[in-house]
């Protein structure tokens, strides 16, 4: 899943493009690119800013470090939430199982598109937990 900068997200025509170069990027098939900043109604409506968090996490919200169960709370009422919860739904698979790894990895995966030269991408790479 990537996020953010450098690339930068047109409507019409849809594309993605890098903000450094101004070259329109085509990201890998595995990759998903989440669009939410800056978003505005039905959007907004849907995903009101910190209504719909994870009640289930909130201890984690006073974590001195970002712990996968803080991510998750901060996260759990946005796109990337609903995207992590369809993720573990599809896989059949925990929360702790998709956020750990990221966490003992500091958070900090990251992807190439097109040709590598435009440098990474910041996401997270998700993998398919082991079936027990």
């Amino acid at each position: 899943m990537g996020f953010g900068w450098p690339l930068t997200w047109r409507t019409r025509p849809p594309e993605l493009n890098h903000r450094l170069s101004g070259e329109r990027v085509r990201i890998p098939d595995n990759c998903v690119f989440i669009c939410q900043y800056g978003f505005a109604s039905p959007l907004s409506e849907v995903f009101p800013s910190t209504v719909h968090r994870d009640a289930a996490y909130e201890f984690a919200r006073d974590h001195t470090t970002l712990t996968w169960q803080k991510h998750w709370w901060r996260m759990s009422d946005d796109l990337y939430g609903l995207f992590v919860r369809a993720l573990c739904e599809t896989w059949s698979c925990s929360l702790e199982s998709l956020l750990a790894p990221l966490e003992r990895r500091d958070w900090s995966d990251s992807i190439d598109v097109d040709d590598e030269s435009l440098g990474p991408v910041p996401g997270y790479r998700f993998r398919r937990p082991p079936t027990s």
